[in-house]
């Protein structure tokens, strides 16, 4: 009897630290969900962390961005160089204005979400969606059109980029 006690504590262990967080990212959003076994205390529950952009004048619907993606030719992102110090963190979606222009330089709205990529030391993603900078330097933050909505051939998917100063 003492060693099926023994083997249920093993397995309880087991599914209790086991257990690995769930990444969920969608359109504009990115969620983490932790899970926690059956017989949690009380005191740990489920996380989850929900991050929807802030609403912005001008900013395109996820349905308009089907019918704007034949008619992006560029992308414009404001501003085009941030300056922050080591141990900051930033939400890009809520510093940066990314704007969809087309063949003739006007303005089809703010994306509501984007592609990007980032080069450069220094600078890490976190799980909740922000941006960590832990060492100085230059490095180079780039948005590109989702390629979900974009019609044309992969190389020529517009992108804009801004060059970030870590102090």
């Amino acid at each position: 009897m003492h060693i099926s006690l023994v083997w249920r504590a093993v397995a309880l262990a087991a599914v209790v630290f086991g257990s690995s967080a769930c990444v969920r990212v969608s359109k504009g959003e990115l969620a983490v969900a932790v899970p926690v076994p059956v017989r949690a205390s009380s005191a740990l529950e489920s996380r989850t962390v929900d991050y929807v952009v802030p609403e912005r004048a001008g900013r395109l619907s996820y349905p308009a961005m089907d019918s704007v993606g034949q008619r992006v030719r560029a992308l414009r992102v404001a501003p085009t160089a941030l300056t922050v110090a080591v141990g900051d963190t930033v939400r890009m979606a809520e510093v940066l204005r990314v704007e969809a222009l087309d063949s003739a330089g006007v303005v089809l709205g703010e994306l509501p979400g984007y592609d990007f990529g980032f080069s450069g030391r220094g600078m890490r993603l976190l799980a909740d969606g922000r941006f960590v900078f832990s060492r100085t330097g230059t490095t180079r933050f780039t948005a590109q059109f989702p390629e979900q909505f974009w019609r044309g051939k992969p190389a020529d998917r517009p992108a804009a980029s801004v060059s970030i100063t870590i102090q």
